[in-house]
C-alpha cells in the first residue's frame, strides 16, 4: 500500500477541520454516507461491483471528496465499519468495509496525478498545505 502524499494527508486535514466550522458534521458520518450505496448488496450483485466504484469515483470528483476516500484509509479497525459482504460470481467473498472501499478506489480508479490534482481541487486547500511536508 503506498503511504499518502503530502496532497492527502493536507485534503484530509481540510475535512477533519470541517467541524470547526460547520456545526453537527462529523467525518466518520460523511464517509459513510459516501459510500453507502455500497450497502445494498442485492444490488451490487445485479449490476456487478466495478460499476458502484466508477460511480462513486465520479462522485468524489464531482464533489470535491477527495479527501474522505484518504481519510477512510486511514481509519482505525474501531471506526471501519463493514456494510456488507459482496459474492462474486467465482463465490468470493468479499467484505465491503469503509477502509477496504477506500483503498480499492484509491489503488484501482485513480492515478497518483489525478488523486494529486483532485486534492488542489479541495475547497480550502491551500490553507493548510506543507504542513506536512517531506523532508
Amino acid at each position: 500500500m503506498t503511504p499518502l502524499s503530502n496532497e492527502e494527508q493536507t485534503a484530509i486535514l481540510v475535512f477533519k477541520r470541517l467541524s470547526r466550522f460547520i456545526e453537527g458534521y462529523d467525518i466518520q458520518k460523511e464517509l459513510e454516507s459516501l459510500l453507502s450505496d455500497f450497502k445494498n448488496t442485492e444490488k451490487l450483485k445485479m449490476n456487478g461491483l466495478g460499476k458502484y466504484y466508477i460511480k462513486l469515483k465520479e462522485k468524489v470528483i464531482k464533489e470535491n471528496k477527495i479527501g474522505l476516500i484518504a481519510y477512510g484509509i486511514t481509519i482505525s479497525d474501531l471506526q471501519n465499519k463493514s456494510l456488507g459482504i459482496y459474492t462474486t460470481s467465482t463465490n468470493n467473498k468479499i467484505n465491503l468495509n469503509l477502509k477496504t472501499i477506500c483503498r480499492y478506489l484509491r489503488k484501482d480508479y485513480f492515478t497518483t496525478e489525478e488523486i494529486k490534482d483532485l486534492c488542489f481541487k479541495t475547497p480550502n486547500f491551500h490553507l493548510y498545505y506543507n504542513q506536512f511536508k517531506i523532508e
